[in-house]
């Protein structure tokens, strides 16, 4: 029997931190952030508010997704977890919030792109050659990384103890792989003949996308690891590598987020 005399100050203060996180994660889109996308200190308006509408998209994804593993881990601790305290706990992963909430972000990142899986029916595709995809290199880590962590579940499953690391090998498997979907579908998504400023306004999302999606490969790939190799490491050695995987991760989702550092300003604005 939970006591709800000290689980409920834990659930409210919860509510306020996810409260505060996502009003700062949704705040409105600046010129800075449109200066930043488009490469253009001031855009014409209407391509403005098409980066607008970009910017907002991937950033309410990604409350979205954060939330909803922020509260997929609180149902799970509330609803099957030991008593409160205890070490252990039913469902592993499930059960972390950083981990839970941190995927959350990475998911819902991806759905943000997800619609360039879907190719648009047209009349007449464009021909222009397309740019190379940025951070080649980071998604081949991420698919490395994901692809050891798998191999190595499966040897953990063979020896008699591997179920929630292949489980969560799955996940973060599936995970880098739609990454690897959505890449591809970004530069080989077929497009419509276009002016030539509304082909660059698409080549500067197609890019930022791209770049996104390559850090958020990796961040998944980075939580995977965790989940695999950490319980396998000696208690304070593997606290230490969880926390420095979850360090990890938040660069990582710094580096993929759809705003610029704090230290940018361009040329007109700054």
């Amino acid at each position: 029997m939970l006591d709800w005399v000290v689980v409920a100050p834990i659930v409210l203060v919860a509510a306020l931190v996810i409260a505060f996180v996502i009003a700062s994660a949704l705040s409105p889109v600046t010129p800075r952030d449109v200066a930043w996308i488009s490469g253009d200190d001031v855009p014409p308006a209407d391509e403005a508010r098409v980066y607008a509408r970009y910017l907002w998209r991937h950033r309410a994804h990604r409350v979205v997704g954060g939330v909803f593993g922020a509260c997929v881990a609180l149902v799970v601790v509330v609803r099957w977890s030991a008593p409160l305290g205890a070490q252990e706990v039913a469902l592993g992963a499930a059960s972390d919030p950083l981990l839970c909430t941190m995927s959350g972000v990475v998911i819902g990142a991806l759905s943000a792109e997800t619609f360039r899986l879907r190719q648009p029916r047209i009349a007449a595709a464009s021909l222009r050659q397309r740019a190379a995809l940025p951070r080649t290199g980071v998604a081949k880590a991420a698919l490395v990384l994901v692809g050891s962590a798998f191999l190595l579940s499966l040897v953990l499953v063979v020896a008699g103890d591997g179920t929630t690391a292949l489980g969560a090998a799955v996940i973060g498997g599936g995970t880098v792989l739609l990454g690897h979907a959505t890449r591809r579908a970004i530069v080989g998504r077929a497009r419509p003949v276009m002016s030539a400023r509304a082909a660059r306004v698409d080549a500067h999302m197609r890019a930022f996308a791209a770049e996104s999606v390559a850090w958020l490969q990796l961040a998944a790939a980075v939580l995977t690891c965790s989940w695999v190799v950490s319980p396998l490491i000696a208690d304070g050695l593997g606290t230490v590598a969880g926390l420095g995987c979850l360090v990890a991760v938040v660069v990582l989702l710094r580096r993929a987020k759809p705003r610029p550092a704090r230290s940018w300003r361009p040329a007109v604005l700054g």
